[in-house]
């Protein structure tokens, strides 16, 4: 089967889309913008501009936090987003087979699955409870996403993909904005 133009433009977007927020993280963890502009964008305002101080260092609570989620975005968000964008960037350049995309990407639905019942057992602190409700936000586009694709499997129609290309790019975008208040240095998600 032929795969359509627009499919492939969709995805060589999604590619490039890719390339751009990787080259915006290098480029911002080389600026080292402060957490606490970091906190302060994505959460209520709770501290002064950060030119007058230096940036605020996590509470015991808000580390305890960050450093829960890390194994659940390490070994199943980031994991599975590459998952994901792997199986279907090889369905649209390469193989062209339904049955495979789809047998690879029912096991990351199931990990995007896990990952939101494991981030929504955590208990987030106040300060960062909008951030916890953000990475969930994304994990749920992710998973969207992938459920937009495997509709393939019932219908063959490689429409599923343009759909699921914005949920998926709005979801890494997501994780990198999530990442950066909670893991500032580490690398991004791809």
């Amino acid at each position: 089967m032929r795969v359509p133009s627009a499919v492939l433009v969709s995805f060589l977007m999604l590619v490039a889309g890719l390339l751009a927020l990787a080259g915006y993280a290098f480029e911002h963890e080389r600026r080292a913008t402060p957490l606490l502009q970091a906190v302060a964008a994505s959460g209520p305002a709770q501290a002064a501009p950060a030119s007058a101080s230096p940036p605020r260092a996590f509470t015991a609570e808000e580390e305890a936090y960050s450093v829960a989620l890390w194994p659940v975005h390490r070994d199943l968000v980031e994991l599975a987003a590459a998952q994901l964008a792997t199986a279907t960037l090889e369905y649209v350049t390469e193989k062209h087979d339904v049955n495979l995309l789809v047998s690879r990407l029912q096991p990351v639905r199931g990990e995007f699955g896990a990952a939101e019942a494991k981030t929504r057992a955590l208990t987030p602190p106040a300060s960062l409870q909008d951030v916890h409700q953000r990475y969930l936000d994304a994990i749920t586009l992710y998973e969207k996403a992938t459920t937009e694709i495997l509709r393939i499997g019932h219908d063959s129609d490689d429409q599923h993909l343009v759909e699921a290309q914005p949920m998926s790019l709005h979801g890494a975008e997501e994780l990198i904005k999530v990442g950066d208040v909670l893991w500032p240095g580490e690398h991004k998600p791809n």
